[in-house]
């Protein structure tokens, strides 16, 4: 499945709406998160490592620093089923 990622660009953070793949199984996840108001983050930093994040609007529920390429959807895939979202609710 197609998932939506604000992915932050140097150097003034502009942002822009991207997609990636994640496991189709893990669509409604990705749907509960979003009714929750919170979407992916990412932003590739200086040592090239990728900062993901799920944000709920007003802070970040979870952060992870994983190297560029599989581990970011990889991360993205984990952050869906541990759930951060609703340890708020």
């Amino acid at each position: 499945m197609k998932v939506e990622v604000v992915q932050y660009f140097r150097p003034n953070g502009r942002q822009r709406l991207m997609t990636t793949e994640l496991d189709d199984v893990l669509e409604n996840l990705y749907e509960d998160m979003t009714e929750h108001g919170c979407r992916f983050e990412a932003e590739v930093l200086n040592t090239g490592e990728v900062s993901v994040t799920v944000y709920d609007g007003n802070q970040d529920i979870e952060i992870a620093v994983v190297q560029n390429g599989s581990d970011v959807q990889r991360t993205m895939e984990e952050m869906l089923r541990r759930q951060s979202w609703k340890k708020e609710d």
